[in-house]
């Protein structure tokens, strides 16, 4: 006997699903060819940024008790089993969501996916479970495998490099950067940048952010430092 959350009256509330691990494989050796594959790539950001939005919304209802009417009595069943709780790492998912708006162009959406793959790279979440399990298809192991490969391949699209590769350079002007600026002037070099959703993003985020955007800043302060 299936549990509630399969019976297909539960079918109605149209949550969001995960995104498929092998549409994210095509994407990425679509790029890596110099190929991008324009309508994956839509299909797979489209999918990331729907099933987040569901995320919060059940999140709202679980700690505040916001629910918007999905047959109220129903609501829980629904979502219950289905991966669609923030868990331990709210702060990514709301920082593609903070992303999103300035996502406009094929390469913005692009370094977005690439953005998410790298902080669930680098982010495994409760007890070493993928914070990517809520977003793409897959179990633990299939979810760790797609994400090291991905990590371990190369990237063409301009702007996108190795995640680790990435991490270990970005480091030491990160650092520097934030010894030499105070969080107010971090804020007001984040707005003339038009960085969305800065004001309440974490500190690390937005330095990332900004090392993202304008990588001459960080390398100014290395040069004097």
């Amino acid at each position: 006997m299936t549990g509630q959350a399969n019976e297909p009256h539960l079918d109605r509330f149209h949550w969001a699903g995960k995104v498929s691990r092998r549409d994210i494989q095509r994407l990425d050796q679509s790029d890596a060819a110099g190929r991008l594959d324009e309508a994956l790539l839509d299909r797979a950001v489209h999918g990331m940024h729907g099933r987040i939005l569901d995320m919060f919304e059940v999140r709202q209802a679980q700690q505040h008790g916001l629910v918007r009417c999905r047959s109220c009595g129903e609501f829980f069943d629904s979502y219950n089993g289905k991966d669609l709780l923030t868990g331990s790492r709210p702060d990514v998912f709301l920082g593609f969501l903070a992303r999103w708006p300035s996502a406009h162009s094929t390469q913005g959406k692009m370094l977005l996916v690439d953005w998410l793959i790298h902080e669930f790279h680098a982010h495994a979440g409760i007890a070493g479970r993928p914070a990517a399990r809520n977003v793409i298809q897959g179990s633990d192991r299939q979810v760790r495998e797609l994400l090291d490969a991905l990590a371990a391949g190369p990237a063409s699209t301009a702007g996108l490099t190795d995640r680790q590769a990435w991490a270990q350079a970005a480091s030491d002007p990160i650092r520097a950067f934030r010894q030499s600026h105070s969080w107010a002037k971090c804020q007001a070099i984040a707005a003339q940048l038009n960085i969305s959703g800065r004001t309440t993003m974490r500190q690390d985020d937005l330095l990332a952010e900004l090392y993202r955007r304008a990588p001459e800043l960080f390398e100014d302060i290395q040069k004097t430092s």
